[in-house]
């Protein structure tokens, strides 16, 4: 005879809404490492750098922060723009200096005196997403002069381009980068940039940029790739002991199903655990939409993070049924 125990369903449920939970944690993760991956991707692949290969690249060593105020006293930067760029940082590009028709904004929106002011403010590519005249970059405010006409670069469409309004204290632990309509232009004002800071005992070192993009990937961010693949091997066996826990509370149920003539038992409880999963990745899609908005390749990551999770859970719910096939054998 059945007796109905009310912590037997209690435990079901609980069952499934750690599976639930769990779903959601594997979705909003595998969005952000999409996200983040897909940024580093952007901007270590030659192709899709926003900044044309007329771009010249350098850095100054050993000096972790320069003053820079020697700029605005001399024709040093003129028809182009000086930019920092630190890896991992995606699209996003801080301007030290910028002048001239020829520089990379065409001589709009910004003026000498953003880069003193010490106020924060950023241009934006055509389609990049920003809040109401604002941008988010690392938990800081910028506010939007405007946006860049669309390119035919669609990295430079996805771009920010933003300044702390600083010269007297310059970080130099990123590489610098010079750019401008003008090939000419940037030679000149690479020649100046290099005098002045000879000049003030500072030797500056010209550097391939894209030819060591791809090795510096994955020598910079091997502990991070490491750190990654453990956090997601972990929610893998997260993801299968739950669900085994799930059909272990589902025992009962085969037993009626069974007794009722109900044929394909593991296939109704799959599709039982699907829909359990569409409900949970749509919650953690909401989640990651909710707190990472400012992702300007929104649409596309949740795409990829979607397909990487409904694999990863299959893959579960598959190792899962067997486990618990030869357990209840």
């Amino acid at each position: 005879m059945y007796h109905w125990n009310p912590l037997r369903k209690l435990r079901v449920k609980l069952n499934q809404y750690l599976i639930g939970a769990v779903c959601i944690i594997t979705a909003v993760f595998i969005c952000n490492i999409v996200r983040h991956l897909s940024n580093l991707y952007i901007v270590d692949n030659y192709e899709n750098e926003a900044l044309d290969k007329k771009t010249v690249y350098f850095a100054v060593k050993p000096y972790p922060y320069i003053n820079m105020e020697f700029l605005l006293g001399e024709s040093i930067v003129e028809n182009a723009t000086l930019l920092l760029h630190a890896k991992g940082s995606g699209l996003y590009y801080e301007v030290i200096f910028s002048s001239g028709k020829n520089d990379i904004f065409h001589g709009k929106f910004f003026s000498t005196e953003d880069f003193i002011s010490g106020n924060r403010s950023a241009v934006v590519g055509s389609t990049t997403s920003y809040d109401n005249n604002h941008v988010y970059i690392n938990g800081k405010d910028y506010i939007v002069k405007g946006a860049m006409a669309e390119s035919i670069n669609k990295a430079l469409n996805y771009s920010v381009f933003f300044t702390e309004g600083r010269l007297d204290k310059v970080p130099v632990t990123s590489v610098f980068a010079i750019a401008s309509q003008s090939k000419k232009d940037i030679k000149k004002t690479l020649e100046r940039i290099s005098n002045a800071l000879e000049d003030r005992g500072m030797e500056l070192q010209v550097i391939d940029y894209r030819k060591t993009q791809y090795a510096d990937f994955i020598d910079y961010h091997k502990q991070l790739i490491i750190l990654l693949a453990g956090v997601g091997i972990i929610l893998f066996l997260m993801n299968i002991i739950s669900i085994v826990f799930w059909l272990m509370g589902k025992r009962g149920k085969e037993r009626v199903w069974f007794l009722f003539g109900y044929s394909h038992i593991k296939l109704r409880l799959g599709l039982e655990y699907i829909r359990t999963l569409i409900v949970s990745l749509l919650i953690g899609i909401a989640i990651y939409i909710l707190f990472w908005n400012h992702d300007s390749n929104v649409i596309h990551n949740i795409m990829i993070s979607s397909m990487i999770t409904i694999f990863m859970e299959m893959a579960s719910l598959l190792i899962a049924l067997l486990v618990h096939k030869s357990w209840g054998d």
